[in-house]
């Protein structure tokens, strides 16, 4: 289905062809479009390979402290006890890290954070923590779950700092719109809001984990504000943020138990940081965050089990009396062939400048995914009049340019709206940046909308979902000519009316030639079966599937339909992908 200018604000639009794995809870594809697009993080079988080869040491970061919870200082290898999983290994080296500027990331949690009494306790905390813990030339990003998660940014200035601290909003329980992406993409239905809210933030950690890898070798440390949530794939934060030697500190603002608690205290656990969880103050955990930075030591270490890709637990004792250690749960073993696909996913590649993302309020772009040629994706775009400009102006046409990563121009054109000869050119799976200039309808400049774009690799051996579409049409003539139409503009818009007949296309991909069985339902806003839509026959790409569904009967409300998509023959490997609509009078 269309990504709208909502897209735009998250910065990583139009990764909506893929669809969700089996097993994880089906949300809206925008949403998991966000997940899949966390800053590139490469797949946990390669996220934490560490060696080359069996011969070179593996390094931790390791805090310790007395039974006072003060640093030690002055250890040596003989202090140390290892165990690599459950075999003792002799400690090679300690040596204290050298100061250096500190690197810090802060998670403000708005979804998973209640409004009130919760809030003010961490806003209170955090801005005596910028003024009283932060020195000259630390370096800090402040995150919230819908920030654009490629335009992550640092600052040292503190007023940048505590103007983000001082705007968080907490409403965890409250499904209430705040953004356009909210108001589109995000179910008021508690379960599958919490559902999709649990997507969105575990992305965003995992993409904060990656920028902060960025700043600096050496520890870095991730302060986590939130009550806690479920995340579908837990390991995948654990994954990110050890590979990139971040230690997550989850700061709980609310003193009453909760039933997130245990997977707050485990990131904290897996990842060396330190938990506070139903403590009515915050500062001393907020302290500890610092002084891990300051006073931790890396212990190094040698290991003679197999290459064999797998994780190995790790655990780090003190022998001296009352001391206490905390690093990281582990590491993954390298293996030939994990070790050159790693080399391959770290190798330096040209990106993009890095310039923000800015959503024109005038136009609602629509951007699509299908299979191109020779490997590579086709990128079709088009769009619709938004906001009304000023002074009685009117949006005539756009000049829209694609760059790739490299600064390759792909397509430069002036489209209008709907135009038959919209944009549409083949990209390689990666990031694009997409450019549009905006004129009046008497060619005078107006407004510019720029944005980065994930473009995914369609060449699957899966069932997998490209983007979906859905075709508004009011007449049965004009369905009759939008279905078979295979260039008809989608629609850019998530509300309908009940006069109008909705044609939802849908690309569809498996391995090699064969294409997937693919089926629609009709949901209501709790995720209760309504009805099953009825394919229209059309000579259509092969590929391609559409469903016929007429709003006349639906009352004003918020529904979904469900896609699914399976295997033919062979292995039942099914994906499914959910698309939020409304209906009104």
């Amino acid at each position: 289905m269309k990504r709208t200018a909502t897209s735009v604000v998250l910065g990583i639009a139009v990764v909506l062809a893929f669809s969700l794995s089996p097993g994880v809870d089906v949300v809206p594809p925008e949403v998991a479009a966000f997940q899949r697009a966390a800053a590139d993080v490469v797949s946990p079988e390669l996220a934490e390979v560490e060696r080359a080869a069996a011969d070179e040491p593996i390094s931790l970061d390791v805090v310790v402290t007395d039974a006072k919870s003060r640093p030690l200082q002055d250890l040596r290898p003989a202090d140390f006890e290892l165990t690599d999983s459950g075999e003792t290994r002799p400690v090679d080296s300690v040596r204290a890290q050298p100061g250096a500027a500190r690197v810090l990331g802060i998670f403000l949690d708005e979804f998973h954070v209640q409004s009130g009494d919760a809030t003010s306790r961490a806003q209170t905390a955090l801005l005596r923590f910028v003024d009283t813990q932060l020195r000259d030339g630390d370096v800090v990003a402040i995150v919230k779950p819908l920030d654009p998660l490629h335009a992550i940014t640092f600052a040292t200035d503190r007023v940048p700092i505590r103007q983000a601290i001082a705007a968080f909003e907490g409403h965890a329980g409250d499904y209430t719109p705040r953004s356009e992406f909210e108001r589109n993409f995000m179910s008021r239905d508690p379960k599958t809001a919490d559902s999709a809210r649990a997507q969105v933030v575990s992305a965003a950690l995992q993409a904060l984990a990656r920028r902060l890898g960025d700043q600096q070798e050496g520890r870095k440390a991730l302060i986590f504000v939130s009550e806690g949530f479920r995340p579908a794939q837990p390991r995948a934060i654990v994954y990110a943020a050890n590979r990139n030697r971040v230690a997550i500190h989850p700061i709980d603002p609310h003193p009453a138990a909760g039933d997130a608690d245990a997977m707050l205290r485990a990131l904290a656990e897996q990842t060396g940081g330190h938990a506070s969880v139903n403590e009515t103050n915050l500062a001393p955990a907020l302290t500890q965050v610092t002084s891990d930075l300051d006073h931790h030591v890396i212990v190094t270490f040698k290991t003679h089990g197999p290459e064999d890709g797998r994780f190995h637990p790790v655990q780090v004792r003190v022998k001296r009396t009352g001391a206490q250690a905390r690093a990281r749960s582990g590491y993954w073993a390298a293996n030939a062939e994990l070790a050159a696909a790693a080399a391959r996913a770290s190798a330096p590649r040209t990106s993009l400048p890095f310039r923000p993302s800015r959503s024109s309020p005038y136009i609602r772009p629509w951007i699509g995914m299908s299979r191109g040629d020779d490997g590579l994706t086709r990128v079709t775009v088009t769009w619709e009049p938004g906001d009304d400009p000023p002074r009685n102006q009117r949006v005539g046409t756009i000049t829209m340019k694609a760059t790739s990563g490299e600064g390759k121009v792909l397509f430069e054109q002036r489209i209008g709206p709907g135009d038959a000869d919209r944009a549409s050119f083949d990209a390689a799976p990666g990031y694009i940046a997409i450019e549009m200039a905006i004129q009046t309808s008497s060619g005078a400049p107006l407004d510019t909308d720029y944005r980065a774009v994930s473009v995914p690799n369609l060449q699957v051996t899966k069932p997998t979902f490209a983007t979906p579409q859905v075709l508004r049409t009011r007449t049965a003539r004009q369905f009759a000519d939008v279905s078979r139409d295979p260039d008809a503009a989608p629609s850019a818009s998530r509300t309908f009316s009940r006069t109008e007949r909705l044609l939802v296309r849908v690309p569809a991909y498996a391995a090699g030639d064969t294409s997937p069985v693919v089926t629609a339902r009709l949901l209501n806003r709790r995720g209760a079966t309504m009805r099953d839509l009825e394919s229209v026959a059309a000579p259509l790409p092969r590929d391609v599937v559409q469903f016929d569904l007429p709003l006349a009967s639906l009352a004003p409300e918020e529904y979904r339909i469900e896609l699914a998509a399976a295997n033919p023959a062979g292995p039942r490997d099914e994906v499914k992908e959910i698309l939020i609509f409304r209906v009104t009078n």
